[in-house]
């Protein structure tokens, strides 16, 4: 009887440790694989789209940090510092623009986040974001200025998976 119960128990354990195996092997895979950008088709040529980013980010807060390109523009947020922490973030937000037909744009973007540590133990870093309230709030924002001219554009988006 006393046998029977320890090896059911074993059994059991096992069982749960190898149920885990799946989600760990799924949470280091998705911290090592690139982050693919989210992807939005708007309703205008991509000279209108590429106007309408460098708004969006101008209203966001946002500062260019190098030419606005016809198709690349990056641009970074204010510096937030926690002197409690003694750490400081900023966000980058890097946006590619590709032309999808007549008259439509694939904007794709990506949102890293930098953390300078100034802690004898610290550093710096970047790391892509998957998911953050920044990319709706953007695409949206794009979308509001473009229907500001519609002279400009038929301006209506059309959300795309990441290629």
């Amino acid at each position: 009887m006393k046998l029977k119960l320890t090896a059911t128990l074993l059994a059991l354990a096992g069982l749960s440790l190898l149920t885990g195996c799946e989600n760990v092997t799924e949470n280091v895979r998705e911290r090592f694989e690139p982050v693919p950008p989210k992807i939005r088709q708007f309703n205008a040529d991509t000279r209108q789209v590429s106007q309408a980013v460098v708004v969006a980010f101008k209203r966001l807060e946002f500062s260019l940090t190098g030419p606005a390109g016809a198709s690349e523009i990056e641009a970074a947020s204010p510096i937030h510092t926690n002197e409690t922490l003694r750490e400081s973030r900023q966000l980058v937000a890097r946006v590619r623009l590709h032309d999808a037909g007549v008259g439509r744009t694939d904007v794709e973007l990506l949102l890293s986040e930098q953390v300078t540590e100034s802690s004898a133990t610290g550093g710096s870093g970047e790391r892509a974001l998957r998911e953050h309230g920044f990319y709706t709030t953007f695409f949206d924002t794009v979308q509001q200025v473009l229907q500001e001219h519609p002279e400009d554009s038929a301006a209506s988006p059309q959300k795309n998976e990441p290629k």
